[in-house]
């Protein structure tokens, strides 16, 4: 029941923080999701432990201590913190996930390295993304082009989604 709560917790708070973000995106956006997060946590288990002592029931199970409170908070803790960094990679303009927008707008004809190194304006970090995004499977390398594959297309079009399911103007990469 401790990881069904939780769950349910975090469930809430990520459409509250989806709602916040259709209304309008925060500027401190990394302060708002913690916000937000951990205020619906805090209210949601004083409602829990308040609903308890107004309606006590044998139908549902509640926490009966400060330790299953805790393990409840410690989970959707563990669930946010996941969340705060696939969300980074999605909000900021990753290197990655500019890569993957380049490869993209290649199409099937692919990009060079010359390509990419142009226009990262030089290959500092380029070659080590590169391999990663190949062993990845989000590229691949026909030894003169890099092209998406379908795993990167997929991955593309969720972080697409995800951003306007937030409200997040301007494009993705």
């Amino acid at each position: 029941m401790i990881l069904l709560i939780g769950i349910t917790l975090f469930l809430l708070a990520f459409m509250v923080h989806v709602i916040i973000w259709q209304i309008k995106v925060p500027e401190k956006q990394k302060t708002a999701l913690l916000v937000t997060f951990i205020a619906i946590l805090i209210s949601g288990l004083i409602g829990i432990k308040m609903g308890n002592h107004l309606y006590p029931s044998q139908w549902f199970w509640t926490p009966d201590n400060l330790v299953e409170y805790l393990h409840i908070g410690l989970f959707f803790l563990s669930l946010l913190f996941l969340y705060v960094s696939v969300y980074t990679a999605v909000e900021a303009d990753s290197p990655s996930l500019k890569t993957i927008v380049r490869v993209y707008e290649a199409g099937e004809a692919g990009v060079t390295l010359d390509k990419l190194i142009e226009y990262f304006n030089g290959e500092r970090f380029l070659r080590s993304r590169l391999h990663h995004l190949i062993k990845d499977g989000m590229l691949s390398y026909d030894g003169q082009h890099y092209t998406l594959t379908a795993t990167g297309t997929h991955f593309l079009r969720v972080c697409v989604y995800w951003r306007k399911l937030l409200g997040m103007t301007g494009d993705v990469g």
